[in-house]
């Protein structure tokens, strides 16, 4: 028994003694420091400044969709560039749709393994995190991480300063995208079947006017593959003889919170809008012609009626989305 015990004593000191040193301490060791070599190609640049001693080189975020409730992927690329005697806490937020914000963590870099008074002057430091996404978050979107750093309390934020030198008020990065769980819970009410370029299609749409003289117009579309650039639709009312009766309603799809070229092939995309109409607006006076076209260069996407033919000017006609108000 004695015997036994001996040999049980020598386990646990031996297990004591070799625990902290090859299990815990790994847990808890800062990451190792980088060079500039070894920052990965795909980084994007950012060289902001945060303090007068941290510069945030870059950031990488994965690429796949993330769903509500899920995690998004963002490694960031630091650099100390003054000696720093505090232990500076980060304030990671992400940011959905209508910048409300979706997730936050509030640590020392590293993951909390890497106290900025600790950073090796010169040094880049890898800095990876899973940021979660809020179950209740609204999709599609896309995500945005706002960066910052405080010193005493979160209100003491550190001054940021862009690679010019100039002042910012935030750092923003944009940082994936966010899909819905489910396809929309609202079906189009009028079905059309219009094609655009890249195999793009109108779906349908769903239009109300209230009491109030605001149409609420839903605009479905699915693209059957991925888009190549970021498309902004046009909404132009004409009345009869082609004239404008209300000022465009041209606007990206969701208010710019999810670009065409964050779209996944096959899904439903529903399009919410609300255009304030005239309250001497008669029902019916005008149509609706929409269309999608390129910012930066105004070309239209070519316009197909379902049955192929072409839709004159690139633009598709809705006739009866001015119905009497209901």
């Amino acid at each position: 028994a004695r015997a036994a015990l001996g040999r049980s004593t020598v386990a646990l000191a031996v297990v004591a003694l070799v625990l902290p040193v090859a299990d815990i301490a790994p847990k808890y060791a800062p990451p190792p420091a980088l060079t500039a070599a070894d920052l990965p190609a795909g980084m994007r640049p950012v060289r902001a400044q945060i303090g007068a001693g941290m510069e945030l080189v870059g950031y990488t975020a994965e690429a796949e969709p993330r769903r509500p409730g899920e995690a998004q992927g963002v490694t960031l690329y630091w650099r100390a560039i003054q000696p720093m005697s505090m232990d500076y806490t980060l304030a990671l937020v992400l940011f959905g749709r209508g910048a409300q914000g979706v997730g936050q963590i509030d640590t020392w870099p590293g993951a909390g393994r890497l106290p900025t008074s600790q950073c090796r002057l010169g040094a880049y430091n890898a800095d990876a995190y899973a940021q979660p996404v809020a179950a209740d978050a609204v999709a599609p979107t896309i995500l945005k991480l706002g960066v910052a750093a405080w010193a005493n309390d979160p209100a003491d934020r550190l001054p940021i300063r862009g690679p010019d030198g100039a002042l910012l008020d935030a750092i923003t990065l944009p940082a994936g995208r966010l899909a819905p769980a489910s396809a929309p819970a609202e079906a189009p009410a009028t079905r059309d079947g219009s094609r655009f370029e890249h195999d793009l299609t109108l779906l349908g749409y769903t239009a109300r006017v209230d009491e109030a003289g605001v149409l609420a117009l839903t605009l479905f579309w699915r693209a059957a593959g991925p888009l190549p650039a970021d498309y902004t639709v046009f909404l132009h009312f004409l009345d009869q003889a082609g004239r404008e009766a209300l000022p465009p309603a041209d606007a990206p799809p969701l208010g710019g919170d999810w670009p065409t070229s964050a779209w996944l092939p096959g899904e439903t995309v529903a399009d919410p809008r609300l255009i304030a109409l005239p309250r001497d607006l008669p029902p019916g006076c005008c149509d609706l012609r929409l269309g999608w076209y390129d910012a930066s260069s105004g070309a239209r996407l070519e316009a197909y009626q379902p049955d192929g033919a072409r839709w004159p000017d690139d633009a598709v006609i809705l006739n009866d989305v001015l119905n009497p108000r209901q």
